[in-house]
C-alpha cells in the first residue's frame, strides 16, 4: 500500500519527477564513465612504466633500491632459478653501472646496464624502439638514448670510451662501438641509459656472475607473495612496479584523491537539489498531510513514504544512468578515444594518444552505491521535518 502510494505520488509532478532523475542519471552516468577512463589511463601509464625499462617484478638486493650502488649485488643462485622457474616465471638478467661515457669532444655521466640481448626483448621495448642503426649482439657494442647520443655528438659507427668503477673498487675501462640509438618515449632514458651485453658488462666491472637484477617474466599474473617467499629465502627482496616506480604511483594516488573530491562534490550537488525538490513537495502538500493526520496517520508513516518516493527516483535515476554510463565505457572501450591533438605530449610520457576505459567492478559499483547512500541520508532531512509538523498550522497552509 505505502509503495503504491509512494509511485503514485512521484507523478503528480511529473516535471518535478523527470528532472530529479534526469540529474541522478547524469551524475550516476559521470561516475561509471570518467574513473574507468582514469583507470584505464592508469593501466597504460603503468604498461608504459614497466615494458620501457623496469618489467613489472624485480629481485634484488635488499639494499639496492635505496643504495644503487655497484657492490649492492647477488649472484643469482642455481635452485633459486630452479624454484622461481616452478612458479611459471622466466628471468631476465640485469646489471647496473655508472660510469663516465667519453667521445671525441665530450664526457657525460651515464647509466650503464647490462643485458641479455636475446632475451632483452620480453620484459624491455627498448630493442623495439631502436631508430637508427641496430640492437646489441655481442662483443664491445654499445647503444645509446638518442639524446645522450647528440650530446656526445656521436653516430652509430663511432668508438666512445667508458671509464668507471667496479664491482670490486678497480677501473672499468672499456672503449665500445656505437651500434645503435634509442629513442623510449622517456627523456630522462634518452639522455643517460647506454646498454651493453651482459658478457661484456661483467668483464668490465669485475662483476664475477654478480647480477643487480632479475626481472621476472610472466604470461599469467603472479603470485607475489609466493616469489617473494622464495627470494626471501635467498636473503633477497622482490619489488613490484609501487616499489620500482613510486614517483608514479603518488601521482596515481595524487589524481585519485583530486578525482574523488570532484565526485563528490557534485554528488553533493545533486543531493542538495534533491533535498530542496523534496522540501518543496512538503511545503506544497502540508495541508494534505495536515488532513490525513488528523484522520489518524502517523508522521512516520507520511515520512516513510516520502522517504520511498525519494528512493524510487534515486533508482530510476541511478538504473537510466548505469544503463548509459555502462555502454558508453563498453564503446570507448572497443573504439578507443583519440587525443590526436595531444600526440607529441603523451609521447613524451611513452604513451600513446589513445586511452581505452576499463571498466570493472570498482568503477561500476562505487559511484552508484556512494549516491545511494548519500540521497538516502539526505532523504531523512524532509522525513524529520514532517515528524516536527503541527498538525493545526498544517491544516491552515494554503
Amino acid at each position: 500500500m505505502i509503495v503504491a502510494l509512494a509511485w503514485r505520488n512521484l507523478w503528480r509532478h511529473k516535471r518535478r519527477t523527470f528532472l530529479s532523475a534526469t540529474a541522478i542519471a547524469a551524475i550516476c552516468a559521470l561516475t561509471i564513465f570518467l574513473p574507468s577512463l582514469q583507470l584505464g589511463s592508469y593501466q597504460a601509464m603503468v604498461r608504459a612504466a614497466q615494458g620501457v625499462l623496469e618489467g613489472y617484478l624485480q629481485i634484488q638486493h635488499p639494499e639496492y633500491l635505496d643504495k644503487p650502488a655497484t657492490r649492492n649485488s647477488f649472484k643469482p643462485d642455481p635452485e633459486l632459478k630452479r624454484e622461481l622457474a616452478e612458479q611459471g616465471v622466466t628471468l631476465v638478467e640485469r646489471a647496473v653501472g655508472f660510469a663516465l661515457l667519453s667521445s671525441d669532444s665530450r664526457s657525460i655521466g651515464v647509466q650503464v646496464l647490462g643485458v641479455e640481448p636475446e632475451r632483452e626483448s620480453r620484459v624491455s621495448t627498448l630493442p623495439a624502439n631502436v631508430i637508427e642503426g641496430r640492437y646489441l649482439n655481442a662483443g664491445d657494442e654499445v647503444v645509446l638514448g638518442v639524446t645522450l647520443a647528440r650530446n656526445l655528438r656521436l653516430s652509430v659507427g663511432d668508438r666512445v670510451t667508458l671509464l668507471g668503477t667496479g664491482r670490486d673498487g678497480s677501473l672499468a675501462v672499456d672503449s665500445l662501438t656505437v651500434v645503435g640509438l634509442f629513442s623510449s618515449g622517456f627523456a630522462a632514458l634518452d639522455r643517460q641509459l647506454a646498454q651493453i651485453e651482459l658478457n661484456r658488462f661483467d668483464s668490465t666491472f669485475s662483476m664475477l656472475g654478480h647480477r643487480h637484477a632479475l626481472i621476472l617474466e610472466t604470461k599469467r599474473t603472479p603470485d607475489e607473495e609466493a616469489l617473494r617467499a622464495v627470494a626471501v629465502d635467498y636473503g633477497l627482496m622482490l619489488r613490484n612496479w609501487q616499489a620500482l616506480n613510486p614517483g608514479l604511483l603518488h601521482a596515481i594516488q595524487l589524481d585519485i584523491s583530486s578525482a574523488v573530491l570532484m565526485y563528490l562534490i557534485l554528488i553533493l550537488v545533486v543531493s542538495f537539489s534533491m533535498v530542496n525538490a523534496m522540501l518543496m513537495s512538503v511545503l506544497e502538500r502540508s495541508r494534505e498531510f495536515g488532513m490525513v493526520m488528523a484522520l489518524g496517520v502517523r508522521p512516520l508513516q507520511l515520512g516513510r513514504i516520502l522517504w520511498l518516493e525519494n528512493l524510487m527516483v534515486t533508482l530510476l535515476g541511478l538504473l537510466v544512468g548505469a544503463l548509459i554510463g555502462v555502454a558508453a565505457t563498453l564503446w570507448y572501450e572497443h573504439q578507443g578515444i583519440h587525443f590526436t591533438d595531444a600526440e607529441e605530449v603523451f609521447a613524451q610520457y611513452g604513451l600513446s594518444s589513445v586511452i581505452y576505459p576499463a571498466l570493472s567492478p570498482l568503477t561500476l559499483l562505487a559511484g552508484p552505491m556512494v549516491i545511494v547512500m548519500v540521497l538516502m541520508l539526505a532523504g531523512l532531512y524532509p522525513v524529520w521535518r514532517i515528524h516536527r509538523m503541527n498538525l493545526l498550522d498544517a491544516m491552515r497552509a494554503t
